[in-house]
């Protein structure tokens, strides 16, 4: 009698998993649930999250402006700066940009690390150094108006971090090979 009702015993399985997936999504809409939790207690998950998670994150962050209201640090008061870091190809990237705001508009963060010159040697801007544009350091701009881009940072009371890797630099150290160091005994 039991081999006979195998289909049934199935659907009824399907039907019990179909109703906890439905719950999960109902609870996480509803504003609990374990991701929800999750998001909560680690909002930088959000950073990396996908389009559904993201709808979440951007739910039960603080709205726009509350963590905003007052962006200046004291060093006295135990305020400290708060940032995220941000590379080379990121910063060219407008849906991942679009992200780093929302974070440092409804978050705790009020700082921003960015490679304005990144690992390769190549300047993020656009720059008129003659020396960065022999060496085709301009070759890999990611930021094409970088007045405008550093104003909403500046609207924002955001402070601005940059990065600047010195001692590897590609393009420079192929041009100018006297200016680098190498290893005497593999050049």
């Amino acid at each position: 009698m039991i081999v006979k009702r195998w289909w049934f015993y199935l659907l009824m399985t399907v039907l019990v998993l179909v109703g906890i997936m439905v719950a999960l999504g109902l609870a996480t809409r509803l504003g609990f649930g374990p991701l929800v939790d999750a998001v909560r207690r680690e909002p930088q998950r959000c950073l990396f999250a996908d389009e559904s998670t993201w709808d979440i994150c951007k739910n039960w962050l603080p709205q726009p402006g509350a963590a905003a209201q007052s962006r200046t640090v004291d060093a006295d008061s135990g305020d400290y700066i708060k940032g995220i870091y941000v590379s080379h190809y990121a910063l060219g990237d407008a849906t991942f940009m679009k992200r780093i705001k929302d974070l440092l508009e409804t978050t705790e963060l009020n700082a921003i690390v960015m490679d304005v010159k990144g690992d390769r040697g190549y300047i993020v801007y656009p720059t008129q150094v003659a020396l960065a544009k022999q060496i085709g350091a301009d070759g890999m701009v990611m930021v094409k108006d970088w007045p405008a881009f550093m104003q909403w940072f500046k609207d924002h009371n955001i402070y601005t971090i940059a990065r600047i890797v010195t001692f590897k630099d590609n393009l420079l150290s192929a041009a100018r090979p006297e200016w680098s160091v190498r290893d005497a005994t593999t050049g």
